[in-house]
């Protein structure tokens, strides 16, 4: 289906009923500090390459949210929801002259849908072992549209945990996205995924 990526993105979180969440992700409390030596002169640095991210749910406190469910039918739609969130793939690319490009792939209902989009992006926010980003993308209709996103870094900075916005039946289950840094000139989510070195 060839639609822009924010249909996509806005075609996800209808499917996902009830809207965006837009609560700012609050830091782990287990992780400690960063040391000041894995601070980056420039915060940037941290982001400028090619990841590749899958969606993730916190399985244990979905099980629990799932064995609340007060109907049967609640149950299958927030397994049907829970199951179309975490088949979300994405390749972002954050170039250091402040152009982006993500590609994005879920899978409802047996579909596959899957776009590519261009825009910028710019650090807001440099904290110990996180920055907070401002992207802008562009709009099918015209215009733009612009968010900020908190993206942890760990693994000596080889992974990013982006908060995902999702509905408000997931999000008390952790959505996240997992990043990992790739070494490849593709942002492809397709030709990324079929790389079992990256799972």
């Amino acid at each position: 289906m060839d639609v822009k990526f924010a249909i996509i993105y806005s075609s996800l979180c209808l499917m996902l009923v009830a809207g965006c969440a837009k609560d700012e992700p609050t830091p782990d409390e287990k992780t400690p500090p960063a040391k000041t030596a894995e601070i980056q002169a420039d915060p940037a640095d941290q982001l400028v390459g090619i990841w590749y991210g899958q969606a993730q749910l916190n399985q244990q406190l979905l099980q629990q949210k799932l064995s609340l469910s007060p109907t049967p039918g609640d149950r299958a739609q927030l397994e049907s929801i829970a199951r179309v969130f975490q088949t979300t793939e994405i390749g972002a690319q954050f170039d250091a002259d402040g152009k982006m490009t993500l590609d994005v792939q879920i899978q409802p209902a047996g579909q596959i849908l899957r776009d590519s989009t261009e825009g910028t992006w710019r650090i807001v926010e440099q904290q110990a072992n996180a920055v907070i980003v401002e992207t802008t993308e562009p709009l099918p209709a015209g215009g733009t549209e612009t968010n900020q996103v908190r993206y942890q870094f760990e693994q000596d900075g080889q992974l990013a945990i982006m908060v995902a916005p999702t509905s408000e039946q997931l999000a008390d289950c952790q959505p996240v996205f997992v990043f990992k840094r790739v070494e490849t000139s593709n942002t492809a989510v397709a030709d990324r995924a079929v790389d079992s070195s990256l799972k």
